[in-house]
């Protein structure tokens, strides 16, 4: 069977019928057959490689194409932290902000950020929801996410492990720790 580019059969030959077209004819015929079959096949495998390789180009490596500074969320409620985390990566990283997790969500898929930094107690839909609904979608899902929250119990930190966060950080976050953490995690995804 040879495909077109649609899913649509462009021929059909059945094993047999294909040799009992050639059984009278010259063999240079059959063989010129199964070459011009073979390098047909070849040609539609190529572009569907491609294709499929693009794709995956562009879910798996958006980081490693940009040029510049990598981009980095920061999603909290309170424009304090918003601010001061801002303040402290902005000579690095172009900051964005956002002040809830539907916020959040619309700028992630607007802006493709490198990273987020997270808060989880937030009014409407919180961390946890953010977490599941980009970690869920192949398109955000390669987005590093670093939940950093004062929810500091071990099991509010295996609940955001569980959701697919990447890293957890407790509030206060020391400086030196953030900045290491966000470095960190960007080099391990890119």
């Amino acid at each position: 069977v040879v495909r077109a580019e649609s899913d649509g059969v462009l021929l059909t030959f059945p094993r047999q019928r294909a040799l009992e077209l050639f059984r009278d004819r010259p063999e240079r015929l059959f063989h010129q057959f199964c070459v011009n079959v073979f390098s047909i096949w070849v040609d539609i495998l190529e572009r569907r490689n491609r294709r499929i390789f693009e794709m995956q180009s562009a879910l798996i490596a958006p980081t490693a194409r940009r040029k510049g500074k990598p981009k980095v969320l920061i999603v909290d409620d309170e424009h304090l932290i918003r601010d001061a985390f801002g303040d402290l990566l902005k000579e690095v990283y172009i900051i964005l902000k956002a002040t809830d997790g539907e916020e959040a969500i619309r700028m992630t898929y607007e802006e493709q950020p490198d990273l987020l930094l997270l808060d989880l107690r937030m009014p409407g839909i919180d961390g946890y929801q953010v977490i599941q609904r980009l970690k869920s979608d192949p398109i955000t899902s390669h987005i590093p996410i670093v939940v950093v929250t004062a929810l500091g119990e071990t099991h509010d930190k295996v609940k955001g492990l569980l959701y697919g966060a990447d890293d957890y950080l407790i509030k206060p976050v020391d400086a030196e720790d953030l900045t290491e953490k966000v470095q960190q995690i960007l080099r391990r995804f890119e």
